[in-house]
Formats: C-alpha cells, structure tokens, sequence
C-alpha cells in the first residue's frame, strides 16, 4: 500500500475500533441494567454467552459469503445488524430485549472483524501480514479499555439509556466512515476473484489441508491457554488466599502485557518469521502453566501473568497471516471464519470441563494438562521449522 492507501487503511482500523468500543461498552452495560432491574446472575450469565454464540456458529457461512461477493457487503451488514442491537438496548432496555441485543450486537462485530482481517490479508504480503494484524489487536486493546470505562462513566452519570446512545454512536460513526471509505478508497475493498478453489469444494478439504490443519489445532491450543487463565486464575487465586483487588490486577497485568507486545508485533515482525514467534509463545506458556500451581508469592504470579499476556498477545497476528497464507485462494475469508469458530470452540466448552475436572484434577490438575497441551504444541511447532529449514 502507498501512503494514501495506508491512511485510509488506518481509518478503516478507526471504523472497527469504533464498532468494538460498542461491544466492550455494551456488554458491561447490558449486565449492569439486567441486574439494575432485578434479572438474576443466570439470566446475566445468558446475555453475556449470547454475545458469543451466534458468531461461533455462523464465522463459516459468513467467511464463504465474503469470498463470493467481496468484503464491503458483510461489513456494512454486520454494522447495520450492530447498531440495530445497540438501538434496541437504548430504547427497550428490557430484560428480555437485553437479550435480543446481546445477540445481534455480537453477531455483527463478528461479521465485521472477520471481514475486515480477510481485507487486511489480501490487501498485504507474506511480510507485513503480522504487523499489519497487529495494528488490529492493538485497536481491539483499546477498545476493550475505552468501551467499558466510558459506559460506567456515562452509567454513573446520566443511566443506562445514556451509555447505550453513545455506543449507538459509535457504530453509527463506524458505518458511516466505512460507507465514505468505500465511496473514496474502493482499492480497500478488493472485488472477488473467481478461483477453481473455491467452487465445488467442502468445509471438509479446509479440515484436511495438510498447511491449514496444524494451524487450526495450535490457535484452539492457544485459546484454551488464554481462557484458561481467564477462567481459573481467579478461582486459584481466591484458593491461595488472596484477596479481589489483587486478582483483579493480575489479570490487569496480563491485560497490560497483550498491550504491550501488540506494539511490538511490527518489530518482531521485522525481524522474527511467524513460526519463530509463535515456537516463543507455545514455550513460554509451557513454562508459566508448568510454574503456576508451585507459585503462591504475589510478585511472581504477576510476572507469570504478565510473561503469559506477552505470549499469548504475540500469537493472533501471527496466526492470522499464517491462515491466510495457507488458505486455497479464493477461500481466505472461509479460512478465516474458519479459525474463528475452532478459537471460539473453547469460550464454550471450557466453562463446563473446568466444572466437571477441577472436582478431580484440582486447579493444579488443570495448570498440567494445559502445560502438557503446549508442551506438544511446541513439538509440532518446532518440527514444522525443522521441516521448513530442511525445504
């Protein structure tokens, strides 16, 4: 891309920070105003899992879709289905139309990113793809800080309708910006391509590709690592004594460190191959889980949460070029969607094996198999070097 072409690439990253804000925003916001008007923890527990579980079943079709008719289309949908959700909370703040909300509210971010890394993909090279993913984590870090504090600054303030009308906002801003860009930068929205890959072939050769199968099972590993710690951390910490607010900033910890090394991913990028950093990832987390059920001292614990948070943080971009540039051309949106739902695969299973296995492995039970996980992801990260090297 020339400079032209990158501002406006850039603002399109602005457009979908925008749309993320609003989900980060409304999702505090929706569970604050289900219990504000009296819904129990279970019915919140539902709205929040409905954020997630359309994406989770439709990532494929829409990544097919995409392939077929181009990116533009998929990402004004999902922003128009996202700003329908987001209206819906602002003016029928029931509980029952939360949940109607929650879900399409998710179910349009999802198109949206999935869209928008397809473009980023075809609109760089085998080089740049890990920085120019990277540049999208780093925006869906701050989303993740601007959306919930602004909500609870609004909420505290001038009440949840408030809260929900600026969210409204920025979706609004978000579609609109990628309506001008599309009008003005229509380079940023490559047209599709007929491909004889993509017609007449099944889900089932993407599963057995033998570049894209690997890829797919070492991004669920690594989902399961970070919702590992999102789910259990607190649980072993409340189990070793300590007290909220220090759980609280250890996971901040491992929020700061996914920060940081998103602002490094162009360095490392410039000078590391993707299979390089993601053998330091899967290593690296090795070591943390293999470490964590012997560490009960504050100050460790926060580095390990903040050593795991590097590792992990590193990982997406790097996946993500790594899927795009093994996928059949013409199914890079398909591929795409693809990783999302084996990623996904994990937010909804997890919660359910760590009740049923920690009553018989214990947390420290769970710390191991997961060690043990990456310990074989590392094996076979290690020998598609070796094999790489040996080409």
């Amino acid at each position: 891309m020339d400079a032209t072409q990158t501002r406006a690439f850039l603002a399109l990253i602005t457009c979908t920070v925008l749309a993320h804000t609003a989900l980060t925003g409304a999702r505090v916001t929706i569970s604050l105003a289900a219990l504000g008007s009296g819904a129990s923890a279970a019915f919140v527990g539902l709205a929040i899992g409905l954020f997630g579980l359309l994406p989770f079943l439709i990532a494929i079709p829409v990544g097919r879709w995409a392939d077929r008719v181009g990116p533009k289309l998929p990402m004004r949908l999902g922003l128009a289905i996202e700003l329908m959700g987001v209206l819906i909370a602002t003016f029928g703040p029931h509980p029952w139309s939360l949940l109607v909300a929650s879900t399409l509210i998710g179910t349009g971010l999802s198109m949206n990113t999935l869209t928008m890394q397809t473009v980023a993909g075809l609109l760089s090279t085998a080089e740049t793809r890990p920085a120019t993913f990277a540049r999208i984590a780093i925006g869906a870090s701050i989303a993740s800080l601007v959306g919930p504090v602004l909500c609870g600054f609004l909420i505290d303030h001038l009440g949840y309708r408030a809260a929900f009308g600026a969210m409204s906002a920025c979706v609004l801003a978000a579609l609109i910006g990628q309506w001008q860009l599309g009008h003005r930068q229509p380079q940023l929205f490559p047209k599709p391509q007929p491909h004889p890959g993509r017609e007449g072939h099944s889900l089932m050769d993407l599963l057995r590709d033998p570049e894209l199968r690997p890829l797919l099972l070492l991004t669920t590993a690594v989902s399961v690592a970070w919702d590992t710690f999102q789910f259990v951390m607190p649980i072993h910490g409340k189990s070793i004594g300590l007290s909220a607010s220090t759980i609280g900033l250890l996971m901040g910890a491992f929020a700061a460190a996914l920060f940081a090394v998103r602002l490094m991913l162009g360095w490392l990028a410039g000078r590391f191959e993707p299979w390089q950093v993601l053998r330091a990832v899967f290593v690296i987390s090795m070591l943390v889980y293999a470490a964590l059920p012997f560490i009960h001292s504050v100050p460790l614990l926060f580095v390990a949460a903040f050593a795991l948070g590097l590792a992990l943080g590193a990982s997406q971009p790097h996946f993500l070029a790594l899927v795009h540039e093994a996928a059949p051309r013409g199914r890079e949106a398909e591929a795409v969607g693809l990783r999302a739902t084996f990623g996904n695969a994990s937010s909804f299973a997890l919660p359910t094996f760590f009740g049923a296995a920690s009553g018989v492995l214990g947390i420290a039970g769970l710390f191991v198999v997961v060690a043990l996980m990456l310990t074989a992801g590392s094996v076979a990260v290690h020998r598609r070097i070796a094999a790489r090297a040996a080409e």
